[in-house]
């Protein structure tokens, strides 16, 4: 297999503590940049800007959101 053909394994969402490592879906595949998000505004901007992609991956984000403006 070439390197064309090989699968690529992205990280698109990872909790780190106190903040979410996220994966600019924008930028795929020419570059693989990551954000990292540490309040609702931030992600709600995040989703709005289509850096996550994906029905499950949007819900839980909206939901990790959620949490942050309610102060938990």
């Amino acid at each position: 297999m070439n390197k064309a053909q090989s699968p690529v394994n992205y990280q698109p969402i990872e909790w780190k503590g106190d903040f979410v490592k996220l994966l600019d879906q924008t930028l795929l595949p020419a570059e693989e940049v990551y954000e990292e998000i540490t309040d609702y505004h931030q992600m709600m901007t995040a989703i709005k800007e289509l850096k996550i992609r994906g029905a499950p991956a949007i819900g839980w984000r909206g939901r990790t959101a959620w949490c942050w403006a309610q102060g938990n």
